[in-house]
């Protein structure tokens, strides 16, 4: 049962809601719903059987420990903030007479393969809407790191097929797919140097994609897909990601401190205009690159200024 915490009153779920649960699990009514360990939070670790110490070890799923948690939350209902407590008892006044709730019924204990009994609206409730501890689901003070998941076989068979695809997509577009100029740019991109051979490019960008942040993988995504779609400098046919890095290469362009400057080709010497030109919120060079390009693509008065 769900109890208004502020008036302690019973606080039904209303259908609007239960919409929206069935919409996410459209199976609760007939089969309920289950709770499972989340990826990140399940160990492998290796056994041997007690009932031969000779025998090959063997890798055992282990998921983590049941959890009990204070089952209360905050949503906010039409503009309102309400505080819910989910209770498998009503609250009942305590020797001043003030209404509490006992425990171990206000708590819900999380473990692996939990099952919520279909039309179980008010549980369900509290896991979909109040619990922070379970990964995409819709609380507004959700953990960062989650122990627990819904169990949705199928939904995790279409992410582990887009996931493969997608990764198979990423292979294709470093290693065949993309120009050698447009490897070279997101090799720069990702502040490291053209080693001077294709093959190797290729195969250092592919591992090196590996161990980016997402930004820096959005940014080689992009340096690569976008090769043939980016404007053209007229006299030299070159993408305006080219057009940075040679640039940069030639100490025409400068970034400093989330700014990027280009040089003073009235002095001798070399030197900076005092203005800068773009600044940015990127304070590492890869992603200021990107930023910066991205930024030209759209800019083209000072895109045509550094053709010149």
């Amino acid at each position: 049962m769900l109890y208004d915490i502020n008036t302690m009153k019973r606080w039904e779920v209303s259908e609007e809601y239960k919409k929206i649960i069935l919409e996410r699990h459209p199976k609760f009514k007939e089969k309920g719903a289950s709770i499972v360990a989340h990826p990140s939070r399940i160990k492998m670790r290796m056994i041997v059987p007690s009932s031969d110490h000779n025998a090959k070890a063997q890798k055992q799923v282990v998921p983590p420990s049941p959890n009990s948690r204070k089952a209360r939350g905050m949503i906010t209902v039409n503009g309102d903030t309400l505080f819910l407590q989910y209770s498998s008892n009503p609250p009942r006044p305590d020797k001043n007479g003030v209404p509490r709730f006992k425990h171990p019924a206000a708590t819900v204990v999380l473990s692996h393969n939990m099952k919520v009994r279909a039309n179980d609206w008010d549980l369900m409730f509290y896991l979909e809407f109040l619990c922070p501890n379970i990964a995409s689901n819709s609380c507004e003070q959700p953990s960062g790191t989650p122990f627990w998941k819904f169990d949705k076989p199928e939904v995790d068979a279409v992410e582990r097929i887009n996931e493969v695809k997608n990764r198979r997509k990423i292979e294709d577009l470093i290693l065949f797919d993309s120009s050698k100029e447009a490897v070279v740019n997101a090799i720069v991109a990702v502040g490291a140097k053209d080693s001077g051979s294709e093959e190797k490019n290729r195969t250092f960008l592919f591992d090196k994609y590996r161990t980016l942040s997402d930004t820096l993988k959005t940014a080689v995504v992009s340096i690569l897909e976008s090769a043939k779609a980016q404007p053209k400098a007229e006299e030299t046919g070159e993408s305006v990601s080219e057009l940075v890095s040679r640039l940069i290469e030639a100490k025409d362009l400068k970034f400093e401190d989330g700014l990027w400057y280009k040089r003073d080709k009235r002095s001798a010497e070399l030197k900076y205009a005092g203005k800068p030109i773009f600044e940015t919120s990127k304070t590492d060079e890869s992603e200021a690159f990107f930023d910066f390009v991205e930024h030209l693509k759209v800019n083209t008065q000072l895109l045509d200024t550094l053709k010149k």
